[in-house]
């Protein structure tokens, strides 16, 4: 009886408040650095403890303390935020040590001994399989959110190209139908003499680099002044203070 007490002690008052900590502490740069490691180790440590515990206080016959044993895998693939691999390896080091420990220093049962290592491989190939869907689906939505950004950049930039930004801004913020009244404006529409001529005469790649050189002067000065831009048209530059 006492024993159950004192392994009750060593759980709540030193096993559990020493994970929280380890747990907290992931959160601190110094330890995301290293998260795949110290979690690891912990996880490992963690499990181990619990095979010391079952050994010392000559428990390990009830099948309690060895269930206990198999928390720390579900840990390792469900919440502890280790990769799929890094999971596998500290599982399949659990089980290895697992093994060496209570054979070596228990003197477990050859049933019970087979029948733990049952549920330790059981254990394990189910938090494989979940393990895996999980990484499987995180990596999934991380592709589909890159898409995602990638389209929504675009279509940004292609409104960009059509109207002002702060029009930009505002339809991102408040979709829908945006109409203003001004009292007075000045509107500047600039356009090329006999373009069409120069277009003739040059190829595309100098047509092309001519208005780009004309634009961008124009784009600077419109900065500048603080104007904006409304649309650019073939050879054609529209602007509004």
């Amino acid at each position: 009886h006492t024993g159950h007490i004192w392994a009750l002690l060593v759980r709540f008052l030193i096993a559990i408040p020493i994970l929280l900590l380890c747990y907290a502490l992931t959160y601190q740069a110094y330890f995301r650095i290293r998260l795949q490691l110290l979690v690891s180790a912990t996880i490992y440590v963690a499990g181990m403890g619990l095979a010391w515990i079952a050994i010392f206080y000559q428990d390990s016959q009830n099948g309690l303390y060895l269930t206990g044993t198999l928390l720390p895998i579900f840990w390792a693939f469900l919440y502890s935020g280790l990769r799929f691999i890094q999971a596998v390896k500290v599982s399949l080091a659990l089980i290895l040590s697992y093994n060496i420990l209570f054979y070596l220093v228990d003197n477990l049962s050859q049933a019970i001994f087979i029948s733990f290592n049952f549920f330790l491989i059981t254990s394990t190939l189910i938090g494989i399989l979940g393990g895996y869907t999980i990484e499987r689906y995180y990596r999934r939505d991380f592709v589909n959110r890159r898409i995602i950004n990638t389209e929504r950049l675009k279509n940004e930039q292609l409104l960009l190209n059509i109207l002002p930004k702060n029009i930009v801004n505002e339809l991102k913020q408040h979709p829908g139908t945006i109409a203003k009244d001004y009292e007075q404006i000045t509107v500047l529409f600039s356009d090329l003499v006999e373009f069409s001529k120069l277009s003739l005469n040059h190829s595309a790649y100098q047509v092309v680099t001519i208005l780009n050189e004309i634009f961008s002067l124009f784009d600077w000065l419109t900065d500048e002044y603080g104007l904006e831009k409304i649309k650019t048209i073939g050879d054609a530059y529209m602007v509004t203070n």
